[in-house]
């Protein structure tokens, strides 16, 4: 696993982290960065949290970053906060696509990656707009 965590994130320079699946934000933002920096990955990490609701801070903060790790937690928590934060799923979806954007999800973060998430086993915590 960690090959090809240094794989992915071993070249780049900004890692946006996303810890919207599990609260509090904070704490879990710590546990990535320490949990990445101790694979060897120098990178700058960022979290979206950080952002707060500004949905055009966090797809900047997408836009400047060569990867995102979408942490795990609750898929339909995760899921209406990426929607709620009017086209940040839709860029990180671009970006991932075209090539631009290294994407790691955990958990949570793997189901928003599907097709759909219609197949987690997680409690419908929270309406989301969509399950695409």
């Amino acid at each position: 696993m960690k090959d090809a965590i240094l794989s992915l994130f071993g070249e780049a320079r900004m890692i946006v982290f996303c810890p919207f699946a599990l609260r509090p934000h904070a704490a879990y933002t710590a546990k990535a960065r320490h949990g990445l920096a101790a694979l060897g990955i120098k990178a700058e990490v960022r979290s979206l949290h950080e952002c707060g609701d500004d949905a055009a801070a966090c797809i900047e903060l997408v836009t400047a970053a060569d990867g995102i790790f979408i942490g795990g937690g609750n898929t339909f928590r995760l899921l209406k906060a990426l929607y709620d934060r009017e086209g940040l799923m839709e860029t990180i979806r671009t970006r991932v696509n075209a090539g631009l954007l290294r994407y790691m999800g955990t958990s949570a973060g793997s189901n928003v990656a599907a097709l759909s998430i219609r197949t987690t086993n997680d409690m419908p915590i929270v309406q989301t707009k969509s399950f695409d």
